[in-house]
């Protein structure tokens, strides 16, 4: 793997952070499937497959690009319901977080950037990952309220 200037740091659940947005790349391209997997044995029958530090780097990248589980899936050649297991749905579910809000927090830099030569690139990214609309709702501030009231004739009652 590449060396990289920029330096990993582990939050509680020991999922690193990728700082460098080259370094996801070279993830990307240096990974192979079998690696970001341990085999772990529980009692009779097949040993089960659970992500390791290495999974975890990748499905961040992966993330980070807003890949579906069915295509993260396919990059680590197994199966949706293997990275949704009991061992590894808690790890995968919180790369797929940490990724994806690394995934927006990059496309927002990018969408200022983008601003400046091609607004509706930025207009359109906008709208599909950040949710982002055309006419952004008014807050109800309770001014201004429409009330409608309703009056009856009780004037002429039955049997009067």
């Amino acid at each position: 793997m590449s060396k990289s200037n920029s330096s990993d740091s582990n939050n509680s659940n020991g999922i690193s952070t990728i700082n460098n947005k080259n370094k996801s790349d070279a993830i990307l391209d240096e990974f192979t499937p079998a690696s970001c997997f341990d085999t772990v044995k529980h009692g009779r029958g097949r040993p089960r497959l659970q992500l390791n530090s290495t999974g975890m780097r990748v499905i961040i990248a992966l993330a980070q690009v807003m890949c579906t589980d069915e295509e993260i899936a396919a990059c680590l050649d197994t199966t949706v319901e293997t990275l949704h297991n009991e061992l590894n749905a808690p790890i995968f579910s919180e790369c797929i977080k940490k990724g994806a809000r690394e995934g927006k927090a990059s496309l927002r830099r990018n969408q200022f950037k983008l601003a400046k030569s091609n607004p509706a690139m930025a207009i359109f990214l906008g709208k599909q990952y950040l949710g982002q609309k055309d006419n952004p709702e008014e807050e109800d501030s309770g001014e201004g309220v429409n009330v409608q009231i309703l009056f009856t004739d009780t004037s002429k009652r039955e049997g009067e």
